[in-house]
């Protein structure tokens, strides 16, 4: 708080009469954070653009804002204020089955996703990619940084894992 207090220019006494205590200044800016993050995804779903461009969109976007916060923070907030953890976690579980559910909906009636897409396992797969790997500790451990983890993630359930041979290959072994 100390140093928080010196970088705003201000003193402890005027931060805590804002905010009672540490606790409840970190679930402000969390809740500051999930509210940005809610209106630029909003945006980027409600633009006239072609679902591919919302796509790349929502990867610009999420980097750009991952790429402002240390990956130490998450894991701060994690380890001694699991409370405050609970706000990101619930915010990831309910918001990436909006924004993605949508985008999937587009790209189906865009003819760029496939209609059988079995779109509740996708969006299971991708909460669980996202909640297990975008998880501080595994941040911290790996050294791969939270904008490579998204394009990891985006690029194995968008793309795939097969190359096209490998693909044809499957396709005329199917059981």
């Amino acid at each position: 708080m100390d140093a928080l207090a010196g970088e705003m220019g201000m003193s402890k006494k005027t931060i805590y009469a804002h905010f009672g205590s540490k606790n409840a200044l970190l679930e402000a800016v969390l809740k500051n954070m999930t509210q940005q993050i809610n209106e630029g995804m909003t945006e980027i779903l409600n633009a006239e653009r072609p679902v591919n461009e919302k796509i790349s969109g929502f990867i610009r976007f999420l980097h750009e804002r991952m790429s402002i916060i240390h990956p130490s923070f998450f894991e701060d907030v994690r380890l001694y204020a699991p409370e405050s953890w609970a706000i990101i976690e619930e915010f990831r579980a309910r918001m990436i089955p909006v924004y993605f559910g949508r985008l999937l909906d587009d790209g189906i009636h865009g003819g760029l996703l496939r209609e059988d897409l079995n779109r509740p396992l996708f969006i299971r797969i991708l909460l669980n990619a996202v909640q297990g790997m975008m998880n501080p500790s595994f941040i911290m451990e790996s050294g791969i940084s939270p904008q490579s983890l998204v394009d990891g993630i985006m690029s194995i359930l968008l793309e795939g894992i097969l190359t096209p041979a490998g693909r044809k290959q499957l396709t005329n072994h199917k059981l």
